[in-house]
């Protein structure tokens, strides 16, 4: 535990502000965005809908395909599904990535508690 708070006090702000990002990046991970996607198979139609950050591995349409399965029976996947919103991961990997990687690039070696700018 020392260890952790002699690097949180003394470590160099590119490494904070990596380590940061790394945690942002593991939580985004962990609980994805997530669809639920209601099939309309006679009309053709299919609903999707957003059902927000969840669990990686918890399934948010659970609930109504229980419902369904007891109506539907066997075909109860088939009406009713849910996923992983791949395309918005992946849009907020990329952004946390490229904040994280600005950061760190225009950031000076300099002590920042120092005084004022200096010129370069």
């Amino acid at each position: 535990m020392d260890k952790i708070t002699s690097f949180l006090r003394d470590g160099d702000l590119r490494s904070k502000i990596m380590l940061c990002a790394a945690i942002v990046l593991g939580i985004m991970i962990l609980f994805p965005p997530k669809f639920i996607e209601h099939k309309n198979p006679l009309l053709g139609i299919t609903d999707t809908q957003s059902a927000g950050y969840t669990f990686i591995l918890s399934d948010p349409a659970g609930q109504e395909k229980a419902e369904v399965q007891q109506v539907a029976g066997d075909q109860a996947n088939q009406l009713v599904a849910s996923g992983v919103q791949w395309g918005r991961l992946l849009l907020q990997i990329i952004v946390v990535g490229v904040a994280a990687g600005a950061a760190t690039f225009y950031l000076d070696k300099r002590d920042l508690g120092g005084s004022g700018n200096q010129p370069i």
